[in-house]
């Protein structure tokens, strides 16, 4: 699991594992992804994001085929934003996404996929996102209506009539956590992403 909270009032761990990171150089970052905490395993991998470049990205992908469904998320994480805000691997990171969703059997790791495939505006990657629409997770399923989301947000009024009505019909979909990526892929489309 990425932890992408907050700290609580009062609290700092976040905030000191996020700076602490910044000292390190890049080759011992890596490390830090098999550790326990949710926490150092997730600013790690923010931070590999924004450092981005080549060894980065090359050992990334060597992550997505990792026994631990742990790493191979975090891997999926990073892709989605290596090299922020320019992105230059989007081409290979969603080749190499598509290619781990394929085969992928733990539903986190395909959530996070997904959701990392929205993030890179992949728009050559929304047939396959929209097949995920009727998975057996809602973390899957709300990840589809988030990426849909984010790749159309720039795209106001391109959105074709099938994929709103997907939407919609993700809107009314049981888990409550479907319906609010629903709500919130919606509203990315509308450029209201508080909605």
């Amino acid at each position: 699991m990425i932890e992408v909270g907050t700290d609580y009032e009062g609290h700092s761990l976040r905030l000191l594992v996020w700076q602490a990171s910044k000292q390190y150089r890049t080759a011992a970052l890596w490390q830090f992804l098999y550790d326990r905490d949710v926490i150092v395993r997730s600013a790690t991998a923010r931070e590999l994001q924004i450092r981005g470049g080549k060894l980065v990205y090359e050992q990334t992908k060597k992550l997505l085929k990792d026994d631990s469904k742990t790493i191979r998320e975090l891997a999926a994480f990073i892709l989605g934003q290596l090299g922020t805000p320019k992105r230059p691997f989007k081409t290979a990171s969603t080749r190499d996404l598509l290619r781990l969703i394929k085969f992928e059997k733990n539903a986190t790791v395909r959530a996070t996929s997904i959701c990392s495939l929205g993030q890179l505006k992949a728009t050559k990657a929304l047939a396959t996102i929209i097949s995920f629409s009727h998975d057996p997770s809602p973390a899957v399923r709300g990840s589809v209506a988030f990426a849909i989301g984010m790749i159309y947000c720039e795209k106001l009024a391109t959105i074709p009539i099938r994929t709103k009505r997907l939407l919609n019909k993700l809107c009314s979909d049981k888990p409550r956590e479907v319906r609010g990526m629903a709500k919130l892929g919606i509203g990315l489309v509308k450029g209201q992403p508080n909605d």
